[in-house]
């Protein structure tokens, strides 16, 4: 049974020290504090296991676990899935960051509408945050065919009500199993 308040949110993490504290903080500075945190470290050989050792002693919501063999973003994703304890889930990827009130309005916007799963909007920026104006904007409703065109669903905007869903893999593909 799952919590059903509770977002999981999974970061798979690989060599990423250069931007995965900031992506833990974008988290940590959610407004909407109902969440578990799994950072899946795919056997980075940089400093990344201590930025998020670091943080997972320091707030009981945040999960370290190191895969035994480097395995690629998709295991780590899946290790992740397969620990979540929440009604919904998303995912962050290591080098990317969330605006403060994304978790809450997206929870509120699943929530009122009834939807099983919702994305967002997204803002391509550089390594120091800004914005390289490249935009992505998504329609209010997309369908299967349109997906299969042209899919815009970015990873890290996403929502999904597992309860609806049930827990998934992702398939075993080093890109683009997202």
């Amino acid at each position: 049974m799952f919590d059903l308040q509770l977002v999981s949110i999974v970061i798979p993490i690989y060599n990423s020290e250069d931007y995965l504290d900031a992506a833990i903080r974008s988290v940590l500075n959610q407004t909407y504090e109902q969440w578990e945190l799994w950072l899946v470290d795919d056997c980075s050989v940089d400093r990344s296991a201590a930025i998020a050792q670091k943080h997972a002693a320091a707030d009981e919501r945040i999960h370290y676990e190191r895969l035994k063999v480097n395995s690629g973003a998709a295991i780590a994703r899946n290790v992740g899935i397969s620990r979540a304890t929440g009604r919904y889930l998303c995912f962050l990827d290591a080098d990317d960051l969330w605006h403060p009130e994304k978790l809450e309005q997206e929870v509120s916007f699943i929530t009122k509408k009834n939807c099983k799963i919702v994305f967002c909007a997204y803002d391509m920026v550089d390594s120091e945050g800004n914005s390289l104006h490249k935009a992505v904007y998504v329609p209010e409703r997309i369908n299967y065919k349109t997906l299969l065109y042209n899919n815009i669903i970015f990873t890290s905007t996403v929502l999904i009500d597992i309860s609806y869903f049930g827990k998934f893999e992702m398939p075993n593909l080093r890109a683009g199993q997202d």
